[in-house]
């Protein structure tokens, strides 16, 4: 299942993990909306991950048949979701009666408290992303010296 919106679907991840919380069937006026600011350097990492699974997959399609369900699409609308599914398998359509409860899926504004930040990382992710781990390959190469001498005087 693909998602278009990367921050968004690094949130829900981020505070899956944190919470052991997988899924949220309720509304938010029914339970507390946490809000959230996320990191930026896995937010990175996760984008990347995820840019090339999506990649691979798309390879696949090549000599594979393939079908992508995105995520914001299901959540409006799982009955087409699940038609279009069926008909890929090759599938008769069936009533979809094993999901009585509609996902919940607040604008990522209200719980990601730096979300057009996060959105403007990932606009420059690449550059940001050598940016960063340059940086911190010439802190770890400067620190080996010291780390080093310290090592040989014990």
């Amino acid at each position: 299942m693909l998602r278009r919106d990367s921050v968004a679907h690094f949130a829900s991840v981020y505070i899956a993990n944190a919470t052991g919380v997988f899924h949220s069937w309720q509304k938010a006026s029914d339970r507390e909306q946490a809000r959230i600011k996320l990191p930026h350097l896995p937010l990175l990492h996760f984008e990347r991950a995820n840019r090339r699974l999506n990649e691979t997959l798309r390879q696949l399609s090549n000599s594979h048949e393939y079908m992508a369900v995105e995520h914001e699409s299901f959540v409006q609308d799982a009955d087409t979701t699940y038609g279009k599914l069926f008909q890929f398998l090759g599938l008769a359509p069936i009533p979809v009666t094993w999901q009585s409860a509609k996902k919940v899926l607040p604008d990522p504004r209200e719980f990601i408290t730096n979300y057009d930040q996060c959105l403007k990382w990932l606009e420059n992710k690449d550059d940001r992303l050598a940016s960063m781990m340059t940086g911190f390959y010439a802190r770890y190469r400067a620190a080996q010296p010291a780390r080093l001498t310290s090592f040989l005087k014990h």
